[in-house]
């Protein structure tokens, strides 16, 4: 079917839910100028990951006539709608970069060889190109959309995009593989240490390789919650109510998510009684239906769950809080500057993440008077709960756009929330073993012997006492490819 330049395209003669036509109007938007070519299989793929119709989204992405320019009508069942502006963006490019990103990282090889070594290193780049670009094409659209330019849209604005532990990580296995050209033989080539531990180069390069896959997923989780939301608040398919709450998170998210990860995000499965009262739920009414487990640079990280009424709360809020128990927001650099008007002794209370993200420190890392201690408590009480959105919008709506979120944002991320916080306490704990796995290459690499077996074995025991690992695990942990198997067997447990 052709279509001129004032003419409308039938898509299909049944009706669609609005998160459908979103997915399809883009799917044709991509298909009139692919980047990238899929076959069947990853089609049916990327169709399931999104919940959508394969024959359907195969028909939006190689048979739909609709050119970019027109004057676009689209009828979706008994419905037209006009879809000239969001026919322009790229956000379905996006989508399926992320998506070939993840596939990237599951085809990184378990084990490096030689052999492997530089395919894997080309999968890193391919991944940090897909990210950089959707990035920059996230930022681009709300920029052109708000007519001006600012970094605020930006989610990762430093130059290049790459976290700084994936430059030093990737430099340092540049460095082996260039060495190893020379020095790898048919036997596994030694790294001497204290004259009593050694290591093979293919043990050193596995294990760098799992450090820079942690660093990229944790960002890519990131990208990807974030393109989510980005879709729904400018879908011309949703309707102002729910458009208005995507705006609302999305505006949030840009704050705590600036420059960070992801270490782990869930949307809850699991059912809730909108029929019983705020005065009468408690957590194991379920009322966490958005968790994320996210963090920065320097491996601090905290926990923000999104919370329906319940006892002592009756709005909807933003829980947030640290390891250490602190239950405060992440504030932007205003509501941190109106903070210190008013408590100007507590300035040092407080750390600097980036421009505009500000928190108050843990309780261990402060030296309090009587006078600070009062002030400090006072500021936490009030920062512990923060209103998400308006009265206005009703728990209805709300749960109505999670569970939009939920059949956009990749499986692994759609589980039920656990109400004791073990999972989050996993996740803090696997993130500082991550940063001690850091430090511990640096050993390796900084000839620093007589500290490499005290390292590993130090890992080991903080992974047993944080219960990652059973304890049969930790007493056969003796080099770094064991310390690796206990890293990835404690990922798995996240």
């Amino acid at each position: 079917m052709q279509t001129s330049e004032n003419s409308m395209y039938i898509f299909c003669d049944k009706n669609l839910s609005p998160y459908e036509k979103t997915i399809y109007t883009l799917a044709m938007a991509y298909g009139d100028s692919p980047s990238l070519k899929f076959d069947g299989k990853t089609i049916y793929e990327v169709a399931t990951c999104l919940n959508v119709e394969y024959d359907l989204l195969n028909k939006a992405l190689f048979k739909s006539p609709v050119k970019r320019g027109n004057h676009l009508e689209i009828q979706f069942g008994e419905e037209v709608i006009d879809c000239a502006e969001f026919y322009e963006h790229t956000f379905f490019d996006c989508i399926t970069k992320l998506y070939c990103a993840y596939k990237e990282l599951e085809n990184i090889p378990e084990e490096e060889t030689k052999e492997t070594i530089q395919e894997s290193l080309d999968a890193f780049d391919r991944i940090v190109h897909f990210l950089d670009i959707t990035n920059s094409a996230l930022a681009t659209y709300e920029c052109m959309k708000c007519n001006r330019f600012s970094y605020d849209y930006t989610l990762f604005d430093r130059t290049p995009f790459v976290p700084v532990e994936y430059l030093d990580i990737l430099t340092w296995l540049e460095d082996i593989r260039i060495y190893s050209e020379d020095n790898w033989r048919d036997e596994k080539a030694e790294i001497e240490t204290d004259g009593e531990h050694t290591e093979s180069m293919e043990s050193l390069i596995s294990f760098l390789s799992h450090l820079i896959q942690y660093e990229l997923r944790v960002r890519l989780n990131a990208l990807y919650f974030i393109l989510a939301v980005q879709i729904i608040k400018n879908s011309p398919f949703f309707d102002r109510e729910i458009r208005s709450i995507a705006s609302e998170m999305y505006n949030r998210l840009m704050i705590i998510l600036k420059n960070g990860k992801i270490i782990s995000a869930k949307i809850e499965t699991l059912y809730f009684d909108t029929s019983k009262t705020s005065e009468r739920r408690t957590r194991q009414d379920r009322t966490t239906r958005i968790q994320i487990i996210y963090g920065y640079d320097n491996y601090d990280t905290y926990v923000m769950r999104l919370d329906l009424a319940h006892q002592g709360q009756p709005f909807i809020h933003f829980n947030n809080a640290s390891p250490g128990k602190i239950y405060s927001n992440i504030l932007p650099k205003r509501d941190y500057i109106k903070i210190i008007v008013k408590y100007p002794l507590l300035k040092p209370y407080f750390i600097e993440y980036g421009k505009n993200q500000w928190a108050l420190k843990e309780r261990k890392n402060c030296e309090f008077t009587d006078e600070t201690k009062e002030e400090y408590n006072k500021v936490e009480s009030e920062l512990q709960h923060k209103r998400v959105f308006s009265p206005r919008y009703s728990e209805k709506r709300l749960l109505e756009f999670i569970d939009i979120m939920r059949k956009m944002l990749p499986l692994s991320f759609c589980a039920p929330i656990d109400t004791d916080g073990n999972h989050a306490r996993r996740c803090f704990n696997y993130d500082v073993l991550m940063r001690d796995a850091i430090l511990l290459v640096l050993g390796f690499l900084c000839g620093e012997q007589e500290d490499i077996n005290r390292m590993i074995d130090d890992m080991a025991e903080r992974a047993y006492n944080y219960g990652l690992i059973s304890e049969r695990e930790k007493s056969e942990c003796k080099s770094l490819m064991d310390l690796r198997y206990i890293l990835l067997s404690a990922e798995e447990r996240l």
